[in-house]
């Protein structure tokens, strides 16, 4: 049970969409449930078979009005639509955490929040099609479904955690001391969690309250195959990249103002080359203005959102890459691929980075905000060229033995197996 990002691309649902073909490539049987909008990947061979529940468009108006907690089903499935809820999710509701306080309390709420009649039709779904060995919620935001489903089938439930914290403290109270209580309850349904990262382990253990032996360590993981390197990395003109979606906790704006820094102030020949959606429209026109008073317009270039082939085509064609998040990265997905790319990566020193990179050969990590930092490491890999021509080498070492996507496969397999032995 997957949550969806409508028409965007996502860290979250690329890594998913990547586990249940893992899974089905091993023998297994997965029924994929897709919640709230279709999942997108980077292919659509698995995201085309799920079917959706907790539809984003019933959840809101479920959440909005009393009258639409009550309407038949077969409305409510005509609302369940892809073509619609791609629709919705992209020109429709904020997906803001400042302004999703109450909607995410009455899901946590499970079957005492406003959404109970999608809650009731997903156990229903359990009921008709048999009790599964074990049932994976990828998200413990979406751990209200847990103790219906666990009180109905009995079955073994996997949780993930995978970067909640960052949206959950945003939240303004009380909404997000109420969002911590109904997680930590839920938790007592769930037999065993996941976690891409010892740091991301710890740290959500003591959030949820629950013992560490309950939450197992599985490294995220990537198919290295289609970004393996044809070329040579490229050095001239030296080219910054930066992939991800936009919005100030990414960080645009910092690697902005190193990026000027880099020219202006260091004299340094450089390009920078940016591509993802944009979710914050007002930071992306300061950003854009940024570059023009710092008269460096000429040398950005903005490619928007890509898909498989146009993101290893972007990755093959800069030199280095950054993504300088302001909240504590648990996946670090973007930077999993540049590193299986081959690219000398620049990474804050927070989150999962300090364990994915690990040593100065297999990237360069700097204080999280700092501009100044930033540019000192990109001007180095810029002056050492061999240098970063190794780092690039050992990184895409590192993501081989260490982030495969064979590697993720397996070690989710052990713990389903763990969670059905009890």
């Amino acid at each position: 049970m997957a949550a969806g990002a409508g028409a965007m691309y996502c860290g979250a649902c690329i890594r998913d969409l990547a586990l249940v073909a893992g899974l089905r490539e091993r023998g297994h049987e997965v029924d994929l449930i897709a919640l709230y909008t279709p999942l997108k990947g980077d292919t659509e061979r698995v995201a085309e078979t799920a079917s959706v529940y907790y539809g984003g468009i019933n959840v809101f108006l479920q959440q909005a009005s009393a009258l639409f907690r009550h309407t038949p089903e077969r409305f409510d499935r005509l609302l369940d639509a892809s073509s619609l809820l791609g629709v919705a999710a992209r020109f429709g509701v904020s997906t803001a955490p400042e302004k999703l306080g109450p909607v995410t309390v009455s899901v946590l709420a499970g079957e005492d929040g406003r959404q109970r009649k999608e809650l009731v039709r997903l156990v229903d779904r359990f009921r008709r099609v048999g009790r599964p060995d074990v049932a994976n919620i990828t998200n413990s935001l979406l751990s209200g479904i847990a103790p219906a489903l666990k009180a109905a089938t009995g079955t073994p439930i996997v949780c993930n955690v995978q970067g909640e914290d960052s949206f959950l403290e945003r939240i303004p109270e009380p909404h997000y001391s109420e969002c911590v209580r109904l997680m930590r309850k839920n938790a007592e349904s769930v037999d065993l969690f996941l976690a891409p990262s010892d740091m991301h382990a710890r740290k959500m253990a003591e959030w949820l309250g629950t013992p560490s032996g309950k939450m197992k360590v599985v490294p995220a993981g990537v198919d290295a195959k289609p970004f393996a390197r044809s070329r040579a990395r490229r050095r001239v003109p030296f080219t910054v990249g930066y992939l991800s979606v936009i919005n100030p906790p990414k960080g645009l704006d910092v690697l902005v103002d190193a990026f000027g820094i880099l020219v202006n102030e260091r004299a340094r020949d450089a390009r920078l080359h940016v591509a993802g959606r944009v979710l914050d429209k007002r930071f992306w026109k300061t950003v854009v203005a940024k570059l023009s008073s710092l008269g460096l317009g000429s040398r950005a270039e903005f490619e928007g959102e890509l898909g498989l082939e146009g993101k290893v085509e972007f990755l093959h064609n800069v030199s280095a890459f950054c993504v300088p998040s302001r909240i504590e990265e648990s996946r670090g997905m973007a930077v999993m691929e540049a590193m299986a790319v081959g690219l000398p990566v620049v990474a804050p020193r927070s989150g999962i980075f300090p364990e994915l990179i690990a040593s100065r050969k297999n990237g360069l990590m700097f204080e999280p905000g700092n501009a100044g930092d930033v540019a000192d490491k990109l001007a180095r890999l810029m002056d050492r060229p061999d240098e970063a021509d190794a780092i690039g080498v050992s990184a895409a070492r590192r993501i081989s033995r260490h982030n495969s996507l064979e590697q993720m496969v397996a070690g989710v397999e052990a713990a389903y197996e763990d969670a059905m032995s009890g």
